[in-house]
């Protein structure tokens, strides 16, 4: 990935200080996304997930889904590490 010299490369600067809406965030493919984007990219000011009711369950219970899979665990942690001084 090509560099912009100490600033971060091409994407870190196209996401620096935007404000993410993310729909399908707690599906396999939405948590990637927003792992790598949380991960990669340490000025977002804010990322938003849109979590819907499916399948006979509630936006709540899946959203409890969601923080109780390890995956999700593992990005929550590096959110929380990466975005605790901007709070």
């Amino acid at each position: 990935m090509e560099t912009i010299g100490e600033r971060g490369t091409m994407i870190q600067e196209f996401y620096r200080g935007s404000s993410l809406l993310i729909e399908g965030g707690t599906a396999f493919m939405g948590k990637l996304l927003v792992e790598k984007l949380l991960r990669s990219c340490p000025n977002l000011s804010s990322v938003y997930l849109l979590v819907r009711s499916m399948k006979g369950k509630g936006a709540e219970s899946r959203l409890d889904d969601f923080s109780n899979d390890p995956v999700s665990k593992i990005f929550c942690v590096v959110f929380l590490h990466l975005f605790k001084d901007k709070a």
